[in-house]
């Protein structure tokens, strides 16, 4: 999957290097906070209530990152591809009992472990006309994500796995402050009785030259996933800055 997804990053930037349509780079960097983070696996037929691995254990902020790439194929096709992993620790001890895969634990077990949730979003977009009132763009994405999340125990260790792939609903907005300062509002979505995968920035963006542009906002994102596997739903809140930069 990461060699696959290197060949893609490559082949969309070098085949718009020295294209007369711009090749452009995100990178943002963000200090998250979850605001929930609920897990039981496996969901059906288990006794065990939802363990909320934020409240009821301990899990800190953590620094998240995202990594963008676009193409602009005409003034109106723009094609994205979003790379974004979250990786968190947590620690505490078990509010009741727990049935996690194969292990059992009883109340107040010492444990701790890792969350992962990683996201692969390509995404194609309308571009609308300048003039088009504040609308930058409407279109669609395909939200694939892998689930993970690893429990120890006392010696013992389990892991629940899952995948996801749905489509989503993407809007983009720009309503412009200054000649070089605009208010941006971004949204992702998924469709309705799908699941959840909703993905929200707020902010200000300046655009320092004809090919560099600097953001900063509120970025809320929710992402999840409820089957007879897994139960997992996970939100964040974070306060990012991002650069854009245009080949």
């Amino acid at each position: 999957m990461k060699k696959s997804l290197f060949l893609i990053v490559c082949l969309i930037v070098f085949s718009g290097l020295g294209a007369q349509n711009p090749v452009w780079v995100q990178t943002e960097l963000g200090l998250a906070f979850c605001g929930q983070n609920e897990l039981r696996f496996p969901n059906k037929d288990n006794d065990s209530q939802l363990l909320s691995l934020n409240k009821d254990l301990s899990m800190n902020p953590k620094m998240d990152t995202r990594l963008s790439l676009g193409y602009l194929i005409s003034p109106k096709h723009e094609i994205r591809l979003l790379i974004t992993p979250k990786n968190y620790s947590f620690k505490g001890k078990l509010p009741g009992d727990m049935r996690f895969a194969e292990l059992t634990l009883p109340s107040g077990s010492e444990v701790s472990g890792r969350y992962h949730h990683g996201v692969y979003r390509p995404s194609y977009r309308y571009i609308f006309a300048k003039d088009n009132l504040w609308l930058r763009s409407l279109g669609v994405s395909l939200n694939f994500s892998e689930y993970s999340t690893e429990i120890k125990s006392g010696g013992q260790k389990a892991t629940a796995r899952d995948y996801a792939f749905v489509p989503l609903i993407n809007m983009d907005i720009d309503i412009p402050i200054l000649e070089e300062l605009s208010l941006v509002f971004e949204a992702e979505g998924m469709l309705p009785n799908l699941g959840r995968a909703d993905d929200v920035f707020l902010g200000l963006e300046f655009m320092i030259n004809s090919d560099l542009n600097f953001r900063t906002g509120y970025r809320y994102t929710i992402l999840g996933r409820e089957t007879d596997k897994m139960h997992s739903i996970a939100s964040f809140h974070s306060a990012s800055i991002a650069f854009n930069i245009s080949f």
